[in-house]
């Protein structure tokens, strides 16, 4: 179920919406036995998904659409901070690519990060390899050396692995 929560006083309720929006507790997680999934994000608005695997862990209030957990499930409250941004290929622009492209990403950890294209062959393609810290880059990239195809852009750094599949045509 898709849900909003908040903490009040002694009790947490939930609120049917698609996303949680903690206004003045940014960081604070329930946690209970049924399982609570949080997507979290730099700022203070996290999707979460809430599934009940026990059906006993909260009443609903059909006018408003209010959870009220059970005090038996949400017996424990503790203090988490925000994470960054997970590791991620957002993009690899443009579509299809000419003379060169930019592979748009996410990095949680200092490393080397590498871009490589792989063909329908299995053939590698080194394209990038560069150092970066946290944050949000825009890997530029040269198609000089491939053949007009459909190759799979392959992102690597020390968190993660991603690939996205790209269309080279001619320049």
């Amino acid at each position: 179920m898709p849900a909003h929560f908040r903490q009040e006083r002694t009790k947490i309720v939930v609120t049917a919406d698609n996303e949680v929006n903690i206004q003045t507790l940014t960081n604070w997680k329930v946690s209970v036995p049924f399982l609570v999934m949080l997507s979290d994000s730099s700022n203070i608005t996290m999707p979460i998904t809430i599934e009940d695997t026990l059906n006993q862990c909260f009443t609903q209030e059909t006018t408003e659409q209010i959870i009220h957990l059970s005090p038996v499930c949400a017996n424990l409250l503790r203090r988490v901070t925000a994470s960054d941004p997970p590791f991620k290929l957002i993009s690899v622009t443009p579509s299809p690519v000419g003379e060169s492209g930019e592979a748009r990403c996410i990095i949680q950890g200092k490393g080397i990060v590498s871009l490589e294209a792989v063909n329908q062959l299995g053939e590698h393609f080194l394209l990038a390899t560069t150092y970066l810290s946290v944050g949000e880059y825009g890997i530029h990239f040269s198609t000089e050396n491939l053949a007009n195809g459909v190759y799979g852009i392959i992102l690597r750094a020390a968190d993660g692995r991603e690939q996205r599949s790209v269309i080279v045509i001619e320049r």
